[in-house]
């Protein structure tokens, strides 16, 4: 998620051209970068439930990018939040719903700490 905002910016500052030229720079087929671009149409508290998601340190991650660019394919985000629901379950995009993700994506409880410079959560 954060790979394709940050290259959407590139785009949008006109520091690469389009899709294409930042494939090339990045060394994938055009395709993945369509997939990986396609992150960027997911409706904004999908997009920051992905983004605050804990890194799995072991054992399988039962999250798939595949499951999230097929919802991000749709253009309509109360869609795109039913078929998010209907994956992950019902998550409240708040710290208690991303706590419920990752105990279910990783079976590892997790406590959110603030850190209150930055105003940003971690795990």
């Amino acid at each position: 998620m954060a790979l394709a905002i940050q290259c959407d910016q590139l785009i949008s500052d006109g520091v690469i051209k389009n899709q294409s030229e930042l494939a090339h720079y990045a060394h994938v087929t055009t395709a993945r970068m369509t997939h990986i671009m396609w992150l960027t149409n997911l409706a904004p508290e999908i997009q920051e439930a992905i983004l605050f998601l804990p890194r799995v340190e072991s054992g399988p991650n039962t999250f798939k990018e595949i499951d999230v660019r097929r919802i991000a394919r749709v253009m309509d985000w109360d869609v795109q939040r039913g078929r998010w629901e209907s994956l992950f379950g019902s998550i409240a995009f708040s710290w208690h719903g991303l706590l419920s993700l990752a105990i279910r994506t990783t079976g590892r409880k997790l406590t959110p700490r603030v850190d209150s410079a930055k105003g940003l959560g971690q795990f």
